[in-house]
Order: structure tokens, then C-alpha cells, then sequence
């Protein structure tokens, strides 16, 4: 064996290694809302950053879009931004958020938002740890205008070893442009897989690139190394 070897070679595992994040949580709440425009990214944005002042700027903070069901059983999901996606009684709500802002996160409850049109009553909430899974996927994580597939993976895997994140594979996913708050955006989603488990925590916490506050570069568990498309997660 070699010095170089030795990163990955363990003779026990470490019986104290955390199996979930001691900095953010993801909070998740019920929800009184009828329907949400298929592209509501800039919209939802701005309403939590005008209920929660300080969400934008915490580095740790980071908004998961509201997503239902692919299309199934005969129900085809709509395509184009300004369609609406009907939202059964399920469909939640998720912010995550560092562990001492989880307080001033609850004070969304009760409060209706106005979500481009569409009025969201935000309900009851729970706290959901943030795990750990050598599996992770964000369904969006920021492209430059101009790559391809191929440019859009060596830039993910140079972000990631610079974060010292130590994976093993890299799937991308289909290509898809939000409206940010500054515009149009350009997103691919990304499964990273094969990852250490210390890892898995910090790419939660973290996130990959720009726009956590948006729904970019926020990973959650996959349970199974396979295509993925953005409309089917979780």
C-alpha cells in the first residue's frame, strides 16, 4: 500500500461518527394551498424573504420548491412555467435552516403568503433532521449558459473537491431554466454518489453552488442510482 492509499483505508468504523447534522435542520409544514404556477421559484423567493428578513442572507438557509407527483395513471404533469400544478393535501412546505434559526422559522405559521397570484396558508410544522446517505441529488444545481453535459460535470466535480467532498460518481440530469429572481436561470439536477458519510452531511449544509435561498443547489437522500428527472423527486 501506498502513502496515497491510506485516505480511504479504515480498519474500524468509527463508532462516533455523526449520523446526522448538528447545524441545519429542514422544516417542513403543512399547507392550505390550492394550486402553485409550474415555475413559482422567484415568486415563493419573495414571499419567504419578506416573512423571514433575514432568510436570504444566511448562508445556511436554502428553500426546497414545492413539487407533486410526475405523471401517473393517466394524469399528465404540465410543462410550461405559467401552468398550475394542483396541490393535494400532502404537499409540503420545506425550508432548511440553521439549527438556531429553527424558532424564527416557525413564525411562518399561520401566515398566508401570496405566491404570485395563489394564496398558501402555512400550517403545523415538524422538524426533520438532516441525515446522513452516500447517495444525495438536488434537482437543481446552477449552469453555465454555455455548457454542455460534459462542462457542466467537470465544473460540479471541481466545486466538490475544492469543498474536499470525496465521491465516487457523478449522474446528471436533465437540463431545466427557472425564474430567479434576477431572471432566467439555467439548472441541471445531479446525483453525487458513493460518498462518505461525514461528506453526505457537509454537501447538505452546504449545498453546491449558488442560490440555496431559491432551490438551487440543495441535495436531499436518493435511495438508488438512477436517472433522474426533476419532476419525480420526492
Amino acid at each position: 500500500m501506498t502513502d496515497t492509499d491510506t485516505w480511504n483505508w479504515q480498519e474500524d468504523e468509527d463508532e462516533n461518527q455523526p449520523d446526522r447534522s448538528d447545524r441545519v435542520v429542514d422544516v417542513s409544514f403543512r399547507l392550505e394551498c390550492q394550486s402553485l404556477h409550474v415555475d413559482h421559484t422567484a415568486a415563493l423567493h419573495a414571499a419567504i424573504s419578506d416573512a423571514l428578513p433575514w432568510f436570504s442572507e444566511d448562508p445556511l438557509s436554502g428553500l426546497h420548491l414545492v413539487y407533486v407527483a410526475g405523471s401517473q395513471n393517466g394524469w399528465m404533469r404540465p410543462e410550461e412555467p405559467d401552468e398550475l400544478l394542483h396541490l393535494s393535501r400532502r404537499t409540503r412546505l420545506t425550508i432548511r435552516v440553521a439549527l438556531d434559526r429553527v424558532e424564527e422559522t416557525l413564525s411562518l405559521t399561520g401566515q398566508v403568503l401570496d405566491i404570485a397570484g395563489n394564496s398558501m396558508k402555512i400550517g403545523e410544522a415538524t422538524k426533520k433532521p438532516v441525515m446522513v446517505n452516500d447517495i444525495l441529488v438536488s434537482r437543481h444545481v446552477i449552469a453555465h449558459d454555455d455548457d454542455d453535459e460534459n462542462e457542466f460535470l467537470q465544473t460540479c466535480a471541481a466545486q466538490l473537491k475544492q469543498m474536499g467532498i470525496r465521491f465516487r460518481k457523478l449522474l446528471p440530469g436533465r437540463q431545466l431554466n427557472l425564474r430567479g429572481p434576477e431572471g432566467i436561470v439555467k439548472t441541471r439536477s445531479l446525483m453525487v454518489a458513493d460518498l462518505e458519510l461525514t461528506d453526505s452531511l457537509i454537501l447538505q449544509e452546504q449545498g453546491l453552488g449558488e442560490g440555496r435561498t431559491f432551490g438551487c443547489g440543495l441535495f436531499i437522500h436518493q435511495k438508488g442510482i438512477k436517472a433522474i428527472n426533476p419532476d419525480d423527486m420526492g
